[in-house]
């Protein structure tokens, strides 16, 4: 697979035969991630986008507390 012309690689000028063979081999030999795995990871994004929608709902109008002085403050 050619490096496209307006690649930000540093090696998009460098044509070396061993490494290109290396590349190559390994895109021969790289296996597809399986259903299973994107079908699982696309769940837990679904979750966590809702978690993060409840979580924004309800504390949406909640005004922030004033915060408790701190005990180095009450040193003389």
């Amino acid at each position: 697979m050619p490096t496209p012309p307006n690649s930000k690689s540093y090696a998009r000028a460098v044509r070396d035969p061993a490494l290109e063979a290396i590349a190559d081999e390994g895109r021969k030999t790289r296996r597809a991630l399986p259903r299973g795995l994107w079908i699982v990871s696309i769940a837990i994004a679904v979750v966590c986008v809702a978690a993060l929608a409840v979580g924004l709902v309800q504390s949406w109008n909640v005004k922030p507390q004033r915060q408790a002085d701190h005990s180095s403050r009450k040193i003389p």
